[in-house]
């Protein structure tokens, strides 16, 4: 049996292609909606890959951190008047 050699810890995985060609694939995290977020770059040779997937990465966190800081600001929803509120607007006042 032929024994497998491993990539280093969090670094993804590498697929030969037919042509010679070398796609590294790495998971990122998470989506929106629950499907893993994977980054896929294919280059000449694997040293090509892991310099080409660290720039996507880079990109990648600098707008995911974008994201998580608007997110930390307050929810619309919260401004919004309670249902009793508008209700008893609408009805005179009297709740």
């Amino acid at each position: 049996m032929e024994e497998k050699k491993r990539n280093a810890k969090g670094e993804g995985t590498f697929i030969q292609n037919k042509n010679g060609t070398i796609t590294h694939k790495l998971n990122v995290g998470r989506r929106w909606d629950g499907h893993p977020k994977v980054l896929t770059v294919t280059c000449e040779t694997r040293a090509a890959c892991i310099r080409e997937m660290r720039k996507k990465v880079a990109e990648w966190n600098a707008s995911h951190d974008n994201a998580e800081a608007t997110a930390k600001q307050e929810p619309v929803w919260r401004k919004l008047p309670l249902i009793s509120e508008t209700w008893s607007l609408r009805h005179g006042g009297i709740i």
